[in-house]
């Protein structure tokens, strides 16, 4: 019975196979196809080939066809096809050639289901030969199961059929959808044409249709594509490239024996993509394969293929001939759904819901209906995109890769795995160069590699290009960047013997290049970079060996070294092991920047090629398959752990370089070990600083993108820690912003600015969910919206943009889907309105993924002492290093500042030392260096350039971006994509410092003020674009080439001399060209081409013999010149086909973008056209030959002529010509601005000091002048020179400017400008704001401009302003409710506190203005200018303008302006009163805060300082008060105070650097009237007291000398140097300013009001808060600790002696200010997000790795301790709920955990430093060591009960700046089992 159901069953599939061929007959086939391609839609200009031939098959055996594919021809296409790529061509036989294939006979074996399962070829016929076969015969395999079984059945409903199956073919074994049809012989298309003569027969249509995303085989080279998360480049549709396939086949079925007959089948398949990813022009490269029943005949009997060679089913074959086949493993293929495709971590619950999707979303696809597949074939993906966020970018990506990897899990074949095996390649050998399919260089020789790589052809290409690196001019014509390219595949193809040969003929020492032999320097660099950019395991082992032999070493051999990670194309296991041995080398170990650039490549490799999920997309895994193998995940954790050893030695050591290096490099994995590498220091268990520890948390950014929601959750228990320093808290939220954040978690964190205390971390909350709120494109859509439901619940207070930041701007345009986004990221500061850290980003956004272009990040531990090192290095004199005896007079109740600070008990403050990093990307390579002190060391730098002269030598060739994508096309030949961008930096000088002043005081050791600088520089930079796509016919070693060229070179070459006068502040500097000749400044080229190109050649595509440019109109050429006037010609060439410039084009793809961006994405969506720009400069034609720039400045101080005796010491005194005499001549008889020249002497500065002067009668002086000047060998041919004046005084409220413009150019023309302006503000009440309201705060302005050719046809200009505040303005304050409560405080006479102060500047704002201006002789060009400024203005207000054309009344010769804002000055009305018409503006919004600052003004504050005060409104001016009952801190923290009846510390300043003076302020009250103190380092003091009278003001003293003010301004000397100006305010208030010390003092009696410079921030203590930006520190004692109480706060900073301050040692009272930390996971989610605890204690563990361990704990334990003393007792701290730490996973894994141990010792309650080892509860110690650990010890008290409690609630105290440490000894459990 058995054996009849096996009958029956062979019988039904011999059967099934013969319904398509009847035995005995031959079937023979016209084969014709075509394969082109073009920019198609720029011109119909076509490149490739056409193929013809003929296909005999012959039934064999039922399941055996034996065939033949004869008469092989091809002919070239290169030419317009005016009809398309589907023309007609006419036949000419004349043109055919033979194709040169063996035409030997093949089999094949046919499957169920009419599939073709194996091909068998003679063993002679190549590769290329078997792959196009395949291609003929994936037409004629038709799947016709379906069909229903009766022949006769014409129902069209039965014989309509759509199904899936995965069918091979030679673009891969993908799912095709079928989709049968019934048609009549009327109805088929003439194409292809079938005459079906029989009449019993059925025809039917089968179309199928190639789903490319879901393939068991997809055979295609992917490289480059790691940034782009959303294309997998071989499937359908891949952002910028979309691909698609479809076949129409006609079958007739005979209705008699029901046999299929294949009549005709065409394939289709077309690749349409951006050639340059961004385009709005696409291109295309289509094929077309045609196989047409010709005659049936009877059989002829084509012979077996001898000998047999077996080359699987239809899908395209590799050449594999390395001679290196490796062992296949089934380790490194690609088939399993739940491994990743290159990850070695756990996978994680998001990689689990992930897999669990794409299964539910296959179960489904399957059971569509029919009408849902039709759908799905216009939409193949829409079920699966739709449905999620666009934005959820790892789940997406990773879905995509997970399909791609299953592409070759062939569920319906057992053998799938043996045959996805043969189908890969071997997997490249370290010294051999990796086979790359597809690629032309690889391919081109009848299907392999162009031949053996000849060194000598290397170094000939090398030499050529450093030939013509020495002609910058001829860069662009030579196509210097794209040989450089070709070099670089040259090197990729060789071997490392081939590339050990040509390093012998081109290494030049770099030493011998002050020789001048540049040219033999320029090759070795040029292949070294090619080396470097190659990416093969041989030239790994290439540089590996450059480094061993010092042939490259340092900063040179750290650029190559940092460019692998991105260039690595195969970085398979056994190449990341040498890059791993290479790193462990003695000698790359031991040089400089090469030992951490090499660490940090090797790290970002392991994450890309091993741990990230995205190798599928940059690496060719369906060439090799797995880079790594499935187990190499304990690989990967060894590397790990490698790092984590060499970063606990560095903390062991205290390397702060090592500690940042090795940090970085276990940031740069990615990988989820590190977080239990991190977590000891993140937590406190191991001491490190804290912006080591800030390190650590900004590099978890790998972290993040490879598990977001693992890291989610643990940068939100850092960010969410309040306890945890405010750097580390704003770094986790910057990083937890690039996760998924839901609109629950924003929401989440939007409560945080509510109640949150640091202003730092409020302040970052604010602006980056504002931010994501903003984010345009569609890609972001969800954030946005997420984003968006939590801006409302955000806390409305502003605050400084000193304060933490982030922002992300960007640009989306819509039409090509394409934008830009950037991110900048900012870290505040305590001690500096400058951030510590700083992070920016470019991106560049396609299709939705988005590529990083330009970054740049960096930190430091202290911004001030960055400041105050270089400062001190280059300041003119030092500070006294200690603090000499107190010179004052005699006074019981003061004191010199040390007295203060021992009175006060005022301790030091623990400092870190400076360190920080930096971090950029760098030419191609990211970079990482390490900060400390001696990083800032420049004036020692600098001398290195007085000995000798330095040279400068850059010659970097690097590619920015490489994209490459191969795979066949339906004719069996490679398609291949290219996208590079080659990039040249050339930068050589010779430069020297010469010295013109010895050293101040003759101290060797100072930067000299004068000195000459000079160099001879000469900078080129060129970047090209290169986009390429093509097929290569291996037959005859051509590739068939559509493409484009961009070509940018911009070239700088100058001999510079500068002179640098630092006493006088001027500078000099002169530009010469370096050559005497002509030469080229700037190129572009644009080349869109089609080419037939020889593969073997070494030639460049533009240059080749067969190249076509494409030009879609005759080309128009424009030359002209510019810069006659200057006496400097520049000639420009320029030649188009367009027919015009697009000025609109350029204007919004330049003007309207950021000019960073613009550099980057200027071109964006450019019409792809031929052009060809060349700036010269014409030295031949150019008089001038020099460019010389001078620049200076001046400021000083001007006081009245009653202090001539004192002015005469002074170093800062009156311009000698400004006598009472001069001046008052001046006043009374003004030049005519038109007399006044510019001179280039220094008088001029004086001359124009005595114009502005007289208006102020004493004040501050700022003159400025720049002028250029084009001058040749002995004459000036033009000049241009501005210079101006300003002088101003608070004291008489005046400003006076003087503003010139003159220019004199070669063509003799005369051009100057004059304007003098005078502007008058009174001086506004500053302390009672109803003062202010009823003072006039009226101003004016008056203005006078005359500019012309000459005097004589001079244009004037007559301007005169007034301001005015309105009486609505004045009722709008006046009942405001800050003016309430303002009066409330006066009430209780507080007049300054921030209400008031507020108050007061709003009463004096000014908001109506008038101006009148008067013009005569304007000429007609000036009015039209003027109209068409106008204009402009019309357009963009043109919703709110209003125009009369027909007034009234015309004005003649002038023109008035009424200017009105409304009461809350934000919307404003404008009339305008012209001679040719009359315009209104009505009610124009004025939303832009800075806008509104810069038109409201306000008589107290200029223009720029209003906006300066707008962007830092609480540190522009720094204020703090001391009012009569309350004071207001500089950080704005207001609390009551009693009657401060002895003096009081206000303000203690100790500056940690020593060129600060020490400066205290002190303040004492009595009987309502307050004295103040200032003490200035040990030699100054000043004493101001309440008035003698209330008509007075108060009195000021100098070292006990009576300062007189309130008639004029006192200018206060000491020692020959002038150091403050005193003067009365109208109010009779005491106006105090300390020029050198950036104090200033508001004092009336009663009160004082305090403004500090900023370099007092967090270095100052007193009343007036500690000044570091955060109002919750303000209540700091001397001691270092935190009082709550006021009462407490006076006390601590009291000045008495012998006062009682027991009660501020009581640490419950004066809490010292501790981190407090938490562990970053807890149990349960470390196991459920696959992360390890971070140590796992055994008998092997070292004592540092077990302190340094994560501990887990739930209930107490207890162990026995011993020490070298005696010790008491002893206990556990037990940490509680969710603080629990992890516990190890081992055998004994819940018995182990780690918590701080507690003992009493001498007395002392001790905690150790770090969490020891203990058993868990039910678990028992098996064995134990004693060891010795570090105990921090405390007294009895409040201080150790508040440390107790901490331990035992599970927080870990930082002890990392305790001193009190004691050694004892312990008995610590080394095993601990279960007990039960």
């Amino acid at each position: 019975m058995m054996w009849k159901t096996l009958l029956c069953c062979l019988l039904a599939v011999s059967a099934a196979a013969l319904d398509g061929w009847e035995p005995g007959k031959r079937y023979e086939y016209h084969v014709r196809g075509r394969t082109l391609t073009a920019l198609h839609e720029v011109a119909n200009q076509y490149s490739g080939f056409r193929f013809k031939g003929k296909l005999v098959i012959e039934p064999h055996t039922p399941s055996v066809l034996r065939g033949q594919l004869k008469d092989t021809y091809h002919m070239t296409v290169h030419r317009m096809l005016p009809d398309g790529w589907d023309q007609k061509f006419e036949e000419r036989e004349s043109n055919w050639e033979r194709v040169g294939m063996k035409n030997k006979p093949f089999e094949v074996h046919v499957g169920n289901e009419f599939q073709f399962n194996k091909l068998i070829v003679t063993e002679d016929t190549p590769v290329w030969e078997t792959n196009m076969i395949k291609g003929v015969l994936s037409q004629i395999q038709v799947n016709l199961k379906e069909v229903g079984p009766d022949p006769r059945d014409e129902q069209e409903d039965r014989l309509r059929k759509i199904f899936k199956v995965h069918e091979s073919s030679v673009t891969g074994r993908c799912e095709v959808l079928y989709d049968i049809t019934p048609i009549t012989k009327f109805n088929m298309l003439p194409q292809p044409l079938v005459e079906i003569e029989e009449e019993n027969v059925n025809v039917l249509q089968v179309m199928k249709t190639q789903n490319f995303t879901d393939c068991k085989k997809l055979p295609s080279y992917v490289h480059g594509f790691y940034n782009f998360h959303n294309v997998f480049p071989a499937q359908n549709k891949a952002g910028f490239m979309s691909r698609s396939q479809q076949t129409r086949t006609i079958v007739s079925r005979n209705k008699e024996t029901g046999r299929f007959t294949i009549r005709s089948s065409v394939t289709f398949h077309e690749v349409v993509l951006k050639p340059e990813l961004f385009n709005s022009q696409q291109g295309i490269s289509v094929s077309r394969m045609n196989v047409t029943l010709e005659e049936i005949k009877s059989q002829q009997h084509i012979p077996p293929p001898r000998p047999p060679k077996d080359v699987g089913d239809l899908v395209y074959r590799y050449s594999a001939e390395t001679g290196e086949p490796s062992q296949r493993d089934s380790a490194y293929a690609l088939e399993s759904n739940s491994d990743s495709s290159s990850s070695s971590s756990s996978s994680s619950s998001e990689e689990n819901a992930a897999n669990s999707r794409h299964r539910s979303s296959s179960s489904s696809s399957s059971s569509r209906s029919s009408e849902e597949m039709r759908d799905s074939k216009k939409h193949p993906r829409a079920s699966t995109t739709e449905s999620q966020p666009r934005n959820s970018r790892s789940r997406r990506s990773l879905q995509n890769s997970k399909r791609s990897i299953n592409m070759y899990n062939d569920s319906s074949s057992s053998s799938s795995s043996s045959s996805s095996e043969e189908y890969l390649l071997p997997r490249p050998h370290i010294e051999n160069a990796p086979n790359i399919p597809f690629m032309p260089y690889f391919v081109g020789n009848q299907g392999s590699k162009i031949g053996e790589v000849d060194p000598e052809k290397i170094v000939l290409l090398a030499r050529t290009i450093s030939s013509e690196l020495q002609e910058p001019d001829t860069m662009v014509k030579k196509n210097i960047l794209s040989r450089f390219s070709i070099l670089t595949n040259l090197v990729r193809a060789a071997s490392f013997s081939q590339l050990e040969e040509a390093t012998k003929r081109l290494y030049y020492r770099v030493e011998r290049a002050d020789n001048g032999d540049e040219s033999k320097l320029d090759a070795w660099k040029a292949y070294r970079d090619s080396v470097a950019q190659a990416g093969t395991p041989a030239a790994l082992k290439m540089v590996h060996t450059w480094i061993r032999k010092e042939y490259i070493k340092d900063e040179e051999a750290a650029k190559v070294v940092a460019v692998i990670p991105h260039a690595a194309d195969t970085p398979t296991d056994n190449y990341i092991a040498y890059f791993f041995e290479m790193v462990k080398d003695p000698v790359v170990h031991g040089e400089k920047y090469l030992n951490s650039s090499a660490v940090l490549a090797f790290s970002k490799l392991l994450r890309l090629a091993a741990v990230d999920s995205e190798a599928v997309r940059r690496y060719p895994v369906h060439v090799f398959g797995r880079m790594v193998p499935k187990n190499f995940s304990a690989r990967v954790k060894e590397y790990i752990e490698y790092f984590a050893n060499k970063l606990k030695n560095a903390v062991k050591d205290k390397d702060s370089h090592k500690i940042q290096v090795y940090t970085r490099a276990l940031g740069n994995t990615g990988h989820a070990d590190i977080i239990r590498h991190f977590e000891p220091y993140l937590v406190g268990r191991e001491s490190v600083s804290t912006h080591e520890r800030v390190t650590m948390v900004f590099c978890l950014d790998e972290f993040v993108k490879t598990q977001p929601s693992v890291a989610q959750y643990i940068l939100l228990r850092l960010f969410e820690n309040v306890g945890e320093t405010q750097e580390i808290r704003v770094a986790a939220l910057y990083l937890l912003m690039k996760t998924d954040v839901s609109a629950e978690l924003f929401q989440r964190l939007a409560e945080y600015t509510k109640f949150d205390k640091n202003h730092q971390v409020v302040s970052a909350v604010q602006s980056a969910i504002r931010s994501a709120a903003k984010v345009e494109g569609p890609y972001k859509k969800e954030t946005a919206k997420n984003a968006q439901a939590a801006v409302k619940i955000l806390s409305s207070k502003p605050y400084d943009d000193s304060y933490s930041k982030s922002f992300i701007l960007n640009n989306y345009r819509r039409e090509i889907d394409v934008g830009y986004s950037r991110l900048y990221n900012q870290i505040g500061s305590r001690d500096s309105f400058m951030p510590k850290s700083v992070f920016y980003k470019l991106v560049n956004i396609i299709d939705g993924d988005r590529d990083d272009q330009a970054k740049f990040g960096g930190a430091v531990s202290s911004v001030r002492d960055v400041i105050d090192f270089i400062r001190q290095q280059f300041k003119k004199d030092d500070s006294q290093d200690e603090l000499e005896n107190s010179k004052y007079a005699e006074d019981d109740d003061i004191w010199d500042l040390r007295e203060i600070a021992n009175l006060l008990e005022m301790e030091e403050e623990n400092v870190d030392p400076l360190e920080g990093n930096v971090h950029y990307d760098y030419f191609g390579a990211q970079r990482f260096f390490t900060l400390n002190k001696t990083s800032f060391e420049f004036r020692e730098e600098l001398k290195k350039y007085f000995k000798k002269p330095q040279i400068t030598n850059i010659n970097k060739l690097y590619n920015r971006m490489e994209l490459k994508v191969g795979y066949p096309n339906v004719m069996g030949v490679p398609f291949f994509f290219t996208f590079k961008r080659p990039t040249l930096v050339k930068l050589t000088a010779k430069t020297f410092i010469m010295p013109l002043k010895p050293c101040d005081h003759g101290k060797p050791h100072k930067f000299p003020r004068i000195f000459n600088v000079t160099s001879d520089v000469s900078f080129v930079y060129s970047f090209d674009m290169h986009s390429h796509m093509g097929v290569v016919a291996p037959f005859n070693k051509k590739e068939y080439v559509t493409g484009i060229q961009r070509k940018h070179m911009i070239q700088i070459p100058l001999n510079v001399s500068v002179h640098v006068n630092l006493d006088k502040n001027k500078v000099a500097a002169d530009f010469k060209p370096y050559y005497e000749d002509n030469f080229k400044v700037a190129e572009a080229r644009g080349i869109p081409f089609t080419t037939v190109h020889d593969i073997k050649s070494l030639v460049p595509y533009v240059e080749a013999e067969h190249t076509s440019y494409i030009r879609v109109r005759p080309s128009k050429a424009y030359e002209g010149n510019f810069g006659k006037s200057v006496g400097m010609v520049y000639h420009y060439n320029f030649e188009t086909d367009q027919q015009f410039f697009d000025y609109k084009w350029f204007s919004s793809n330049y003007f309207l973008h950021y000019p960073n961006v613009a550099f980057y994405y200027g071109w964006e969506a450019q019409p792809v056209f031929y052009y060809d720009f060349k700036l010269y400069l014409d030295s031949h034609n150019s008089p001038a030959k020099t460019v010389q720039l001078k620049a200076s400045y001046d400021n000083r101080y001007t006081q009245p002529e009653e202090e001539e005796e004192t002015r005469q010491h002074s170093k800062i005194r009156r311009p000698r010509s400004a006598s009472r005499k001069h001046r008052r001549s001046r006043h009374e008889e003004r030049a005519p601005l038109e007399n006044l020249e510019v001179s280039d002497t220094e008088t001029q500065r004086e001359e124009l000091y005595d114009i502005v002067l007289p208006a102020v009668r004493a004040g501050r002086l700022y003159y400025a002048s720049v002028s250029v000047a084009f001058k040749g060998e002995e004459n000036v041919y033009s000049k241009y020179e501005v210079e101006g004046a300003l002088a101003s005084s608070q004291v008489n409220e005046h400003i006076s400017t003087m503003l010139r413009a003159h220019s004199n150019d070669a063509e003799r023309k005369h051009q100057y400008a004059h304007v003098r302006v005078n502007v008058t503000m009174p001086q506004v009440p500053v302390i009672d704001y109803r003062k202010a309201l009823e003072f006039d705060p009226t101003s004016k302005i008056q203005c006078e401009v005359h500019f012309g050719d000459t005097p004589e046809k001079k244009s004037k200009v007559y301007f005169q302003g007034k301001f005015e505040r309105t009486d609505e303005r004045k009722k709008f304050v006046a009942e405001s409710d800050m003016a309430q409560l303002c009066s409330a405080q006066q009430n209780n006479k507080n007049y300054l506190l921030p209400a008031c102060r507020n108050v007061t500047e709003e009463a004096s704002k000014l908001d109506k203005y008038f101006f009148k201006v008067k013009y005569e002789n304007l000429s007609e060009k000036c009015r039209n200018r003027t109209y068409k400024a106008y204009s402009y203005l019309r357009h963009y207000f043109f919703p709110y303008i209003t125009e009369n054309v027909y007034p009234d009344e015309r004005k003649t010769d002038s023109v008035e302006v009424q200017v009105q804002f409304n009461e809350e000055i934000n919307a404003v009305n404008v009339s305008v009163k012209a001679p040719i018409l009359n315009v209104e503006f009505t009610d124009v919004r004025v939303y832009n805060k800075y806008a509104r600052a810069l038109f409201s003004l306000n008589p107290r504050y200029p223009l720029l300082s209003q906006v300066a005060k707008t962007a830092f409104p609480q540190y522009y001016e720094p204020t703090c008060v001391v009012d009569y009952s309350k004071v207001n801190t500089f950080d704005n923290r207001t609390y009551e105070h009693d009657m401060l009846n002895d003096w009081v510390e206000v303000m203690f300043h100790k500056p940690r650097s020593k060129i600060y003076k020490q400066v205290s302020v002190s303040a004492k009250q009595a009987h309502s009237k307050m004295v103040l103190k200032v003490l200035r380092g040990d030699e100054v003091k000043f004493e101001m007291k309440q008035p003698r009278d209330s008509s007075s003001s108060p009195e000021l003293k100098m070292n006990d000398k009576v300062i007189e003010y309130e008639r004029s301004p006192a200018f206060i000397h000491y020692k020959h140097e002038l150091i403050a100006v005193a003067y009365a305010l109208p109010s009779k208030a005491l106006h105090l300013d300390l020029l050198n010390d950036s104090l200033v003092f508001v004092y009336d009696g009663e009160r004082v009001m305090l403004h500090a410079g900023n370099h007092y921030r967090n270095q100052v203590r007193g009343l007036c808060g500690t000044f570091d930006g955060e109002p919750s520190t303000d209540f700091k004692a001397p001691q270092n600790c935190h009082v709550r109480d006021v009462e407490d706060l006076i006390l601590a900073y009291t000045l008495v002696r012998d006062l009682d301050r027991s009660r501020l040692r009581d640490e419950n009272i004066c809490v010292r200010e501790d981190v407090q930390l938490v562990n970053l996971t807890n149990h349960r989610h470390a196991e459920k997000s696959g992360i390890r605890p971070y140590d796992i204690d055994d008998d092997s563990s070292s004592s540092s790795s077990s302190s340094s361990s994560s501990s887990s704990s739930s209930s107490s334990s207890k162990s026995n301790s011993t020490s070298s003393s005696s010790s008491e007792s002893n206990e556990s701290a037990l940490p509680r709920g969710e603080n629990k730490l992890h516990r190890a996973q081992q055998p004994s894994r819940n018995c182990h955990m780690h918590l701080h141990r507690i003992v009493t010792h001498n007395g002392k309650q001790c905690i150790s430093k770090l969490a020891l080892t203990e058993c868990a509860p039910l678990c028992r110690e098996e064995s134990h060591t004693t060891k010795t650990e570090a105990f921090v010890c405390f007294p009895p008290g409040p201080t150790a009960d508040h440390y107790t409690k901490l331990v035992r609630k599970g927080v870990s105290p930082d002890f990392s700046r305790k001193t009190d440490i004691v050694n004892l000894r312990v008995t610590i459990p080394s095993r601990c089992v279960s007990k039960i």
